[in-house]
């Protein structure tokens, strides 16, 4: 376990959210846009305050969401302040002008909004496939992984009537070459 119990190592995550790979911390945490720091055994940990955010990815995925498509969703405080100018009549000559701050939170809002309202057919992920197949296009292991749902292994795999051959690199992922046999 980590020293340091303000953070947590990539090991702790795994167990923490029941995450087989090393590869799918450090994809989450991209998703959620938290950079690692390294602790005094130089291993790669996020701050514990980052959790939450965490927790977000984890329910996001398992509601079925990609991880291209997860917006964080920042807790708001009620105000608990009574206005008490409900009596007088606002001047609408001018436009309100709101801090930073209020901004940020209203984009955040409908970022988060926005992810949930269906913006594609479940049928979106086939017509990329058959677009990919008819095109020759080379895909990476984690486009495919969007698309099917599974990182594809081995040399050839088949899943859901398509084939994926291993057809080189992409950068550092493998390239998958999409085809549909007959």
């Amino acid at each position: 376990m980590a020293m340091d119990t303000d953070s947590l190592t990539i090991k702790e995550l795994q167990e923490r959210y029941g995450i087989k790979t090393r590869q799918t911390v450090y994809n989450w945490c991209e998703a959620a846009g938290i950079e690692f720091d390294k602790d005094d055994r130089n291993r790669s940990v996020i701050p514990a305050d980052k959790l939450p955010l965490l927790d977000q990815v984890r329910d996001h995925v398992a509601d079925g969401g990609r991880l291209d498509r997860f917006t964080p969703i920042s807790e708001t405080v009620p105000d608990t302040q009574q206005d008490t100018t409900l009596d007088t009549i606002e001047d609408t000559s001018t436009p309100t002008v709101y801090p930073p701050e209020d901004t940020h939170l209203l984009v955040q809002l409908l970022g988060a909004i926005a992810s949930h309202l269906p913006t594609s057919s479940p049928l979106d992920a086939y017509r990329d496939l058959e677009e990919a197949a008819a095109k020759g296009w080379l895909l990476d292991t984690s486009t495919v992984r969007s698309l099917i749902g599974v990182a594809p292994r081995g040399e050839r795999f088949v899943r859901g009537g398509w084939q994926f051959d291993r057809s080189g690199k992409l950068g550092r992922s493998s390239a998958w070459r999409v085809t549909k046999p007959e």
